[in-house]
Parts: structure tokens; sequence; C-alpha cells
């Protein structure tokens, strides 16, 4: 199963298809700093509800797969 399939899976119907800070950084592996000081530069898509930093599952699968190395 993949990180995508057990957050949505835990969320029961609805589904979630935003993370928030500490979500992101456990799906791509990285650290909360990193997510906060660095997603921004590297184009990772952000965005700001309740005043919270959220990051779209879809939006971050789709930058992982630009970051391949050939």
């Amino acid at each position: 199963m993949s990180r995508a399939e057990s957050v949505t899976g835990a969320c029961g119907e609805r589904g979630i298809q935003y993370l928030g800070v500490d979500e992101a950084a456990a799906y791509l592996n990285v650290g909360r700093r990193w997510m906060y000081r660095e997603s921004q530069r590297h184009g990772v898509a952000r965005y700001y509800f309740g005043g919270k930093l959220r990051f779209s599952i879809a939006e971050l699968d789709a930058w992982a797969k630009q970051q391949k190395v050939s």
C-alpha cells in the first residue's frame, strides 16, 4: 500500500486531498524544517487554509516524479 493510499484509507469515505506540514514531510521522507524553508524554493506547491500551510497529495506526487534522476 502506498503512503497516499494509507492516508486516504485512514480517513474513510471523504479522503484527504491535502496534508499538513508534518504529514507532508513524512510523505516525502524529508524534515519538517525542509517543508517550511525549502519547499517553495524547490517548486513544491503550497497552500494556506485557515492560517495553516497545506500541501496537495497529487501535487506532491507530481513534484516527486519530476525529481527522478536517470
